[in-house]
């Protein structure tokens, strides 16, 4: 939802740029649906529909490797595809690597993780900060093991957005005021097993 509230004065007088102003509402929608669908993935545990304890699990660095090893073992082995390892740089880093071949040294000096951990592949999910705030959204103790290419975080659009203007004389100041709604929503939808690691301390 966006209100257009002292803005719109210098809006109709033309004072804003009526192109920049679109532009910085379709940026804030953009961050919002972003922080929800960090927020849902961040927010899966094992009574997501689908999941249970031997897909979200949690180990210290002592323990890491044997448990993501089996955690990526069970996710593989219900899906029947090859897993690959999603998280923030500085989660990817927390990842244990048992043989410091060339490669993986190289990996490190060039992109900050190491690329692969026992043959499955690593991606970098890109960090953000909540909205208006200095707050990193994504959790730096958390991997997400995924071997499926159907993606687990759904976005749902309604389409049309709702707009109306209000009276000047349901404000203080007779001030006009409009609204934008876009009816959204977001949510964690597993169609396949997936799995969640967490560096525990």
């Amino acid at each position: 939802m966006v209100r257009v509230y002292e803005e719109l004065n210098r809006l109709l007088a033309g004072r804003i740029n009526f192109t920049d102003f679109i532009e910085k509402v379709a940026k804030s929608f953009k961050e919002k649906i972003l922080e929800d669908a960090y927020k849902a993935i961040d927010e899966i545990t094992e009574n997501t529909i689908g999941l249970d304890s031997n897909y979200v699990v949690a180990a210290n660095a002592a323990g890491a490797e044997e448990a993501l090893l089996t955690l990526i073992a069970h996710v593989e082995a219900a899906t029947g595809m090859p897993a690959r390892i999603y998280g923030t740089k500085a989660a990817l880093r927390k990842v244990p690597n048992a043989v410091m071949s060339d490669e993986a040294k190289s990996d490190l000096y060039n992109i900050g993780y190491f690329g692969k951990f026992n043959g499955n592949d690593m991606v970098c999910m890109r960090q953000l900060h909540k909205p208006g705030t200095s707050e990193f959204v994504m959790n730096d103790d958390k991997l997400y093991v995924i071997a499926s290419s159907d993606k687990p975080i759904k976005v749902v659009n309604e389409g049309e957005g709702i707009m109306f203007e209000n009276e000047p004389t349901d404000n203080n100041d007779l001030t006009k005021e409009y609204v934008y709604g876009q009816p959204m929503g977001t949510a964690v939808i597993c169609s396949s097993k997936m799995g969640v690691f967490k560096f525990s301390a």
